[in-house]
């Protein structure tokens, strides 16, 4: 499985809309878990009924099963992809788990430089890749060094960019206008992510092992 992680502060709000979204775009694609975590989380409480209903409008399946949790340095190792929904979020995770640093960006970041991001880049990406990252078959790894390729490419491809667009701000404790904001900005990004994963994948296969 290529295990992608999204984090927030509580994990009851930005973190589990992005994480039902991403498998909700992904599920028509085998081999992908998303999760979600928290730098300070609520741990043990379920997502904000205002997350649930920007969830519903959305027409995206009730998510009550869900159950805030602290992240922690083990899940981040677990990681292929970390997503944080702030650049606060992302340091927070690299100062956790440094040696993941090359895997963690913002979810705006990643969607962004996702297109701008082509096959050969992956293939090259792939070539770069230390043995520790190869993955257990090809599509794991194709996957891998398509995140290694978005990092290759993230300070050229985001430095035109206002730095508070990688961002997604926090609703909680704010009326339901702030969720569907949040919304807003982690939608296309999500699907950005998504059809660049599934886009990805498909490269995966034995010309691809080749290399």
């Amino acid at each position: 499985m290529f295990h992608i992680l999204t984090v927030c502060t509580g994990n009851v709000c930005r973190s589990p809309m992005a994480e039902v979204i991403l498998r909700d775009r992904l599920k028509d694609m085998p081999g992908f878990a998303v999760s979600s975590a928290g730098t300070e989380a609520l741990v043990g409480l379920p997502m904000t009924p205002q997350t649930a209903a920007v969830l519903a409008a959305l027409g995206l399946p009730d998510s009550q099963s869900h159950r805030a949790r602290q992240l922690d340095r083990e899940l981040v190792r677990q990681a292929d992809l970390v997503l944080a929904l702030t650049r606060a979020h992302r340091r927070a995770v690299a100062e956790l788990e440094p040696r993941a640093a090359q895997r963690i960006f913002t979810l705006r970041e990643f969607g962004f430089v996702s297109q701008h991001v082509d096959p050969a880049d992956i293939v090259e990406a792939r070539l770069s890749l230390p043995v520790e990252r190869l993955g257990s078959d090809s599509h794991q790894t194709v996957l891998r060094a398509a995140v290694a390729a978005i990092g290759a490419k993230s300070g050229l491809s985001t430095a035109a960019i206002d730095p508070d667009e990688l961002d997604v701000k926090d609703p909680f404790g704010r009326p339901l206008e702030a969720y569907s904001e949040s919304a807003v900005r982690i939608l296309p990004a999500a699907e950005a992510t998504a059809e660049f994963l599934s886009q990805s994948g498909l490269l995966a296969g034995p010309r691809f092992r080749a290399l």
